[in-house]
């Protein structure tokens, strides 16, 4: 276990966050580890962090990256998962899975500890777990379909996990070599360990799946018997002991294994690659045949149980690197800043184009409109008919912009036939139009107020009525008066105020039409 400065609150790799270490090996540490995401996403992961001393090394690093290369082509439930690797600081580290639970090797320890055998039934499911995902590495292809003939040459106690869910899984393809590895091994460096090592493998002649089915069949043994196959206190004596001795049948050591049981785990070790199983798949089918292997249930009741207070602690400890981390992105621990207040619209940033106009006036009907020209956001009406009433709100919005693009073209308005231009902005006068008076159609609607009910669609019509008057620009056509009668006297005199009149359903549509007196002109 690691104790630097910053193992307590993490130290950031890119969207990662490592904690201190769980378990160490001869080529790298694994820690635990946190991946931020946007929005508060976390996820625990396992970090395998190369040592130091490797990390300066191109050769170890290129075969560390050949790891992560290999592991990212095996996709299967009884493989650790790779996720990433990450470089920085002259530092590499492997992202992965991390799994809830604990490596076999320790398992047995705590098991020979107690004094209490691992039941056969639960043998048999770890043992064919790891078969099943041995065989889906061995079966694996590259991009292109091509077999990568990876083989794995580590397969041990130590690199098999067993997790509270029942789950077994292998880890560790960190020596594994395919055909297509651009970097080899140092020559006379053993890799791997000796005492799980098959005799093809030390006496350095060609390996392949049979290699890894070797090294299965050796972690059978121990766990069938309780106790370590070749025993040896130095390397020449291990070596020695692979490859020449016979190993004894598991049923000496556990009483009550069938006949058939010992047959499978000594055709497993033969020294010869062509006398074992041809492939892990058919020795997993073999062993769960002859052996029927427990559920996931009970293999995770059993882990725990073993675990026990290791378990705990890495679980506390779990525990209170999720709490510290929640709620962190992977760019930063302060919050998302809040969005930028809409600004009221005004009536002096009205665009001047017709096709302009028309689109804010439609921006303005959706809102109501104050007496001083800022726009203030109506109340949302009850939810269950917002979508309804919006909707008719939109509708009408959209009539009264598509009208003000009529009048402001000088097409068409809503009593037929072109209307008059404005007067020219040098002074000139305008040209004589009709004697009679233009009917300019307008919106008549109560003074703008806050509505109380904004589900009402009279209070929504009058506000978008409102808003479409104003969005004209200052040259209202409504102001062109008609040009002066010669003998206005002629006409009907009578009062000035107002000097207009308004004739209701005169128009084609309906709308009505505001007059002017001509005895007021």
């Amino acid at each position: 276990m690691e104790s630097s400065d910053h193992n307590a609150a993490g130290r950031p790799i890119g969207r990662y966050v490592l904690y201190e270490a769980i378990a160490s090996g001869g080529m790298a540490s694994v820690h635990f580890g946190r991946m931020l995401g946007p929005v508060g996403f976390s996820r625990t992961v396992a970090i395998k962090r190369l040592h130091s001393e490797h990390a300066r090394d191109p050769e170890f690093v290129a075969m560390f990256l050949d790891e992560a290369r290999l592991a990212a082509r095996v996709d299967h439930p009884n493989v650790v998962a790779t996720l990433d690797i990450v470089t920085t600081a002259g530092e590499v580290f492997l992202v992965m899975d991390y799994v809830r639970g604990e490596a076999l090797s320790g398992l047995l320890r705590a098991a020979r500890a107690k004094n209490v055998p691992i039941p056969p039934s639960v043998v048999s499911s770890i043992i064919a777990g790891t078969l099943h995902g041995l065989h889906a590495a061995h079966k694996a292809t590259s991009d292109r379909g091509e077999p990568l003939h990876i083989v794995h040459r580590d397969v041990s106690p130590q690199n098999i996990l067993v997790g509270e869910d029942g789950v077994s899984r292998i880890a560790d393809f960190g020596i594994a070599k395919a055909a297509s590895r651009m970097q080899s091994t140092r020559d006379g460096q053993m890799k791997g360990k000796l005492a799980y090592m098959a005799p093809e493998q030390i006496l350095r002649h060609g390996v392949d799946c049979r290699t890894d089915v070797y090294a299965a069949g050796v972690v059978l043994w121990e766990c069938l018997a309780g106790r370590r196959l070749h025993q040896g206190g130095d390397v020449g004596g291990i070596m020695a002991a692979v490859v020449d001795s016979r190993p004894e049948p598991p049923s000496l050591h556990a009483p009550g294994l069938a006949p058939e049981i010992d047959r499978l785990v000594l055709r497993a070790l033969s020294r010869e690659p062509a006398e074992r199983f041809a492939t892990a798949r058919e020795m997993a089918s073999e062993l769960e045949r002859l052996l029927p292997p427990a559920s996931q249930t009970v293999v995770g009741e059993w882990a725990r149980g073993s675990g026990g207070d290791v378990l705990a602690r890495r679980a506390a400890r779990l525990a209170a690197i999720e709490a510290t981390s929640h709620g962190l992105s992977a760019q930063s621990s302060a919050p998302p800043s809040a969005p930028a207040p809409r600004d009221a619209v005004q009536r002096s940033q009205l665009p001047t184009t017709p096709e302009g106009m028309a689109v804010s006036a439609l921006t303005i009907a959706l809102e109501d409109v104050g007496s001083d020209g800022s726009a203030l956001a109506l109340p949302k009406p009850p939810t269950g008919s917002r979508r309804r009433r919006g909707l008719v709100v939109l509708a009408i919005a959209a009539g009264a912009a598509a009208g003000m693009i009529g009048i402001v073209r000088g097409g068409v308005g809503s009593v037929g036939g072109p209307l008059p231009r404005p007067a020219a902005s040098s002074g000139t006068p305008a040209s004589a139009g009709p004697s009679a008076a233009v009917p300019v159609p307008v919106a008549v609607a109560p003074a703008p107020s806050a509505p109380q009910d904004a589900g009402k669609a009279a209070t929504a019509s009058a506000s978008v009525a409102v808003a479409a008057s104003r969005a004209t620009p200052a040259p209202a056509i409504a102001r062109q008066r008609p040009p002066a009668r010669e003998n206005p006297s002629k006409d009907k005199p009578g009062s000035c105020d107002p000097p207009f009149t308004i004739d209701r359903g005169q128009s084609p549509d309906g709308a009505p039409v505001k007059r002017f007196k001509p005895w007021c002109l």
